[in-house]
């Protein structure tokens, strides 16, 4: 009786630790994949939301590729 006490307890203890696991990835892979920002080199001539430094390297790349 108190062997079947503790195995429950001890899958119920897993079945905590598992899934608060698996929360915590999910949190950790949303929070890190937000992260990343991507930009239309085709607009960044005339857009003014895109940041200099990144106009700077839409123009890199262009003149990178047209060698």
């Amino acid at each position: 009786m108190q062997n079947n006490v503790i195995r429950k307890t001890l899958d119920v203890f897993l079945a905590f630790i598992v899934g608060m696991s698996t929360i915590m990835l999910i949190i950790w892979f949303a929070l890190h994949n937000a992260e990343k920002i991507k930009y239309d080199c085709s607009i960044a001539e005339i857009s003014p939301d895109i940041p200099l430094e990144v106009k700077e390297e839409c123009q890199n790349l262009l003149r990178a590729h047209n060698l």
